[in-house]
């Protein structure tokens, strides 16, 4: 995976001009996506395989925190 400084550049730039340009509606046209959706969304159509290894890597670091937390609560 490789989405660089200049990647998410352009990336924050097409979210801009989609924001500029009316905006882009959610998959069941109900409601509009906020900039982080628009962005996840371009990232997601523009480099499926990092899209898939940041979801991986967040699932990972989830789960690794809900056990951290769960081993805290149970040795009280």
């Amino acid at each position: 995976m490789s989405i660089g400084l200049t990647h998410i550049l352009q990336f924050h730039h097409l979210v801009d001009a989609i924001q500029a340009c009316g905006g882009q509606k959610t998959a069941d046209g109900r409601r509009y996506r906020t900039g982080g959706g628009i962005l996840w969304c371009i990232l997601k159509a523009r480099d499926p395989n990092a899209y898939r290894e940041i979801m991986k890597k967040g699932k990972e670091f989830e789960v690794n925190y809900l056990l951290l937390l769960l081993n805290s609560i149970l040795k009280f």
